[in-house]
């Protein structure tokens, strides 16, 4: 039953209340504690420092237009961070895949090798392109099955990397365009149509 009090008289806090608020004041306290020294909040004073983010030491200039090229001769390939030689070493059109080509089109193999020759060249299947005589642009066939399929890797000085590239596109001469780390052009490889 809760105390009664005569008219007119103040309130007082009574025990049971300064007891609840030291208590809350308690919890408040080594919940802030805890907070503070965790690893994963505040100030990060038990966190090992970031390194910071390395650039390379070399910026490569690209060229402004396109460098061209064609089938069994090393061309070179420029990024920021590199330079290297791409060299298509056979190009053959092929009827049959994994999953056939769409009517009217094929399969543009080609046995690709990118070589670095200084800095870092990132090789990436993104970077390929090829265009047909109509002006249309193909990416790399994923479902083709021509292996081993040009992977993505980052290669140094005297090291490189071939593989197969796969295009479906109608059947004529065709440019193979390969880009930079941005996506503009900088090395396009013509391609005559099936004989």
């Amino acid at each position: 039953m809760a105390e009664q009090r005569p008219p007119g008289t103040a309130s007082t806090f009574s025990t049971r209340w300064i007891l609840g608020i030291a208590a809350l004041v308690a919890i408040s306290l080594v919940g802030a504690v805890a907070f503070l020294t965790s690893p994963f909040a505040g100030t990060g004073a038990n966190r090992p420092a970031t390194p910071a983010p390395t650039t390379p030491a070399t910026a490569y200039a690209v060229p402004d237009a396109p460098v061209t090229g064609g089938v069994g001769k090393p061309v070179e390939w420029y990024q920021h961070t590199g330079r290297g030689t791409v060299t298509v070493h056979e190009a053959s059109w092929e009827t049959r895949g994994t999953v056939p080509p769409a009517d009217g089109l094929r399969y543009l193999v080609l046995d690709v090798e990118v070589a670095c020759t200084e800095g870092t060249l990132a090789v990436n299947p993104l970077y390929l392109s090829a265009e047909d005589s109509r002006g249309n642009e193909a990416f790399l066939a994923q479902m083709s099955g021509y292996q081993p399929e040009l992977p993505e890797v980052v290669l140094e000085p005297g090291k490189a990397v071939r593989a197969k590239a796969t295009f479906e596109v109608a059947p004529g001469e065709t440019t193979v365009i390969f880009t930079e780390e941005l996506f503009n052009p900088i090395l396009q490889i013509t391609v005559d149509g099936p004989r």
